[in-house]
């Protein structure tokens, strides 16, 4: 729920609402022990972050989404392979 309200506003550019939902996205699913809820919501948060033009901290996101994913499922998983190729993407960009 927290996700798809995140998701909302950053589709009608409400991008400090959106970062906060997806902070309290990741907090919640990180407590309640959901890691790939976590990461999906991590993964907004990068995109409201490139958004703003905060490529450094949109780094760090992907770089953690990737660290999360590379533990919890496969190397052929689609949110995996999208935050490595976004990565990558936003470090040539530096």
């Amino acid at each position: 729920m927290i996700y798809n309200s995140a998701r909302s506003l950053e589709s009608l550019g409400r991008c400090d609402e959106a970062t906060a939902r997806y902070e309290r996205c990741a907090a919640a699913a990180e407590r309640a022990g959901v890691p790939p809820g976590h990461v999906f919501c991590v993964l907004g948060l990068a995109s409201v972050l490139v958004g703003k033009g905060n490529a450094v901290e949109a780094r760090t996101a992907y770089r953690a989404a990737v660290e999360n994913l590379s533990h919890t499922v496969d190397a052929t998983h689609p949110k995996l392979l999208l935050a490595q190729q976004l990565e990558m993407v936003i470090s040539k960009d530096q």
